[in-house]
């Protein structure tokens, strides 16, 4: 064998040696960014942590609250139950549950929500033939970018059940999430938005099902990838109300 021929083999099996290690490094920093990935970014699927629940008076709060008075949340032990449920709604608006909320995050973290941003909304109609009768729960998330993190703060409110819950959690900065501004909304109530979903069709298909046999939700998340192609062609996902006609079949 030549010189020539013996430097081109070395040089051969040098670049393969070279190549497969390019390719390992490549491949272990691709699986350590999926793995990354994976991790929760976004409070949109994950448990808010480190709760706290308040039982309240959901036929008296609204009114204290208009009134300015306190002592309205009072601090129990996590999974207590009434003795009995009310069979009845509340005719509890989406503007009355941001109102507790703004109360109940003041009494649990002597702070108010004017430094903080709106994240998610959700709410819930347990009886689907009693649309009228108001919103029977909600779940808001408000968050704060903190010393390079996101913290959530998180207000389950259920007046049906006399019984708020809070928590927070905390979540690594990878990049601005985008927060809810009502006021710039055109559909900014949860109200409107089931108006248009009822003449959408929501009416009918609530009325195929019996008494108890459904339930509607009403989400609004700007990262929930919810499709809005009529409202937004151009962005393939954008701010939309989603509201779901759940039923048992």
């Amino acid at each position: 064998m030549s010189n020539i021929s013996f430097k081109k083999m070395i040089a051969f099996i040098v670049m393969v040696i070279s190549t497969t290690m390019i390719l390992y490094i490549c491949s272990q920093i691709w699986y350590a960014r999926w793995d990354d990935h994976l991790a929760p970014k976004t409070p949109q699927d994950d448990t808010i942590t480190t709760t706290t629940t308040y039982r309240i008076n959901p036929k008296t709060i609204l009114e204290s609250l208009g009134n300015g008075q306190g002592d309205m949340f009072t601090q129990v032990a996590s999974g207590s139950e009434l003795s009995s449920l009310p069979s009845n709604s509340f005719l509890w608006k989406g503007e009355d549950y941001l109102n507790v909320a703004e109360a109940v995050h003041e009494q649990e973290w002597n702070e108010s929500l004017a430094n903080w941003h709106l994240y998610s909304l959700k709410f819930s109609i347990r009886r689907c033939q009693q649309v009228d009768e108001g919103i029977d729960s909600a779940e808001i998330l408000y968050y704060q970018l903190k010393d390079n993190e996101y913290v959530v703060h998180g207000m389950r409110i259920d007046p049906l059940f006399e019984e708020i819950t809070v928590g927070e959690n905390q979540y690594p900065y990878y990049e601005e999430w985008l927060s809810i501004e009502l006021d710039k909304l055109v559909v900014n109530t949860p109200s409107k938005a089931l108006e248009l979903a009822e003449t959408g069709g929501g009416r009918n298909a609530r009325e195929k099902t019996g008494e108890d046999g459904c339930y509607i939700s009403l989400y609004l998340n700007p990262e929930s990838g919810f499709p809005a192609w009529s409202s937004a062609p151009f962005k393939a996902y954008s701010l939309s109300w989603e509201i779901r006609y759940l039923s048992d079949s």
